[in-house]
């Protein structure tokens, strides 16, 4: 590998494994590039998000902040551009908002992400919140879970891995 290319690799966020094959790091910036491809895809095929008729028609999309189980984070950066259709806010936010409005409130959440090597897993949906003046429990909402490949300095699709609902 030229050092121009080992500068450029360096420059991506990518580390050497044996010879010329490159890993991307996991870091947050590698993360926001992976949820701008999932993003990306809510925002142009809506059939892609299950209960995505859940969420408002007009308006912006609510995206929660947090991940399941993960350290990182959906931020702003994470969000593909142009992006006039998603926000992102934290899930005390949320609640404050339902809480306010009295309403069930429904918007985007990210779980499961896993990290690999160059593959990377997660799982997306509709998550809720419910007014706590409404002392009841409710189950909803379907997911998906997919995979996608880090190819050419960029997250790619690789294949759907299973969907569900509770």
């Amino acid at each position: 590998m030229t050092r121009a290319k080992l500068i450029a690799a360096a420059a991506l966020g990518l580390t050497l494994l044996s010879g010329c094959a490159v890993e991307v790091e996991h870091t947050q910036e590698n993360v926001d590039l992976l949820l701008q491809a999932v993003l990306g895809r809510v925002q142009t095929e809506p059939q892609y998000l299950p209960d995505r008729g859940l969420l408002p028609a007009d308006g912006p999309l609510l995206v929660r902040e947090e991940i399941y189980d993960s350290a990182f984070k959906v931020t702003s950066a994470s969000l593909p551009q142009p992006s006039t259709q998603l926000v992102t806010r934290a899930w005390v936010e949320l609640q404050q908002v339902a809480d306010a409005s009295g309403q069930d409130l429904f918007f985007i959440e990210i779980g499961g992400l896993d990290l690999v090597g160059n593959e990377a897993t997660l799982t997306i949906g509709v998550g809720f919140a419910i007014p706590e003046s409404s002392q009841r429990a409710m189950l909803c909402c379907c997911s998906r879970t997919d995979s996608y490949t880090w190819q050419d300095g960029r997250w790619v699709f690789s294949k759907a891995i299973n969907g569900q609902c509770s």
